[in-house]
């Protein structure tokens, strides 16, 4: 998926949602561990960018990153 808008309204699932972020899929499982919320398993782009401005700190933590080969199996 390329050029998708923040406020394109369309649900994505956990890959998808990492492929229009640009990001593995580990990534957005973190995000769901520190408190994404994703609804019946889907979540809107302008969702995923929300929750990350308003908890940036995670990111400057180092709690979570992008680039993070590693898939954890106990994060729901």
């Amino acid at each position: 998926m390329s050029q998708i808008s923040k406020n394109d309204p369309r649900l994505f699932n956990m890959n998808e949602l990492a492929e229009a972020l640009g990001v593995k899929r580990v990534f957005i499982r973190q995000m769901k561990k520190y408190g994404f919320k994703m609804p019946l398993g889907r979540a809107s782009i302008g969702m995923a960018y929300d929750w990350l401005t308003k908890n940036a700190e995670i990111l400057d933590g180092k709690k979570i990153d992008p680039r993070d080969e590693v898939e954890s199996e106990n994060i729901s």
